[in-house]
């Protein structure tokens, strides 16, 4: 994701005034504390995703916006957790266009 500094910008503003924000973040399980459900350690953009934001005069939303600073839950899936989905689908014989629709 890519977007104009203001606009990670207003989203930081509003996050601050919340109690509790949740996020989508697909990553590693041993990356989230599972107490919590926020981040053990901070995410970042690939230097690709960085270098096509400022091409463009955007910023990357990893390199944009704190986890830890607005103290974000992770609510979404663990990448272990699509792994498993994913096989699941496949063998019940569900093609590829039909892995990505619909509950896991």
């Amino acid at each position: 994701h890519v977007a104009d500094r203001a606009y990670f910008h207003d989203i930081c503003a509003l996050a601050r005034k919340a109690d509790t924000v949740f996020t989508e973040l697909i990553v590693p399980e041993a990356s989230v504390d599972s107490i919590s459900l926020t981040l053990k350690e901070p995410l970042y953009s690939t230097p690709a995703v960085s270098h096509l934001a400022a091409e463009h005069d955007l910023v990357a939303q990893l390199d944009a916006l704190d986890v830890f600073e607005l103290d974000w839950c992770v609510a979404d899936y663990t990448v272990e957790q699509v792994d498993e989905a994913r096989s699941r689908r496949q063998s019940r014989g569900l093609s590829s266009a039909q892995l990505g629709s619909g509950a896991p």
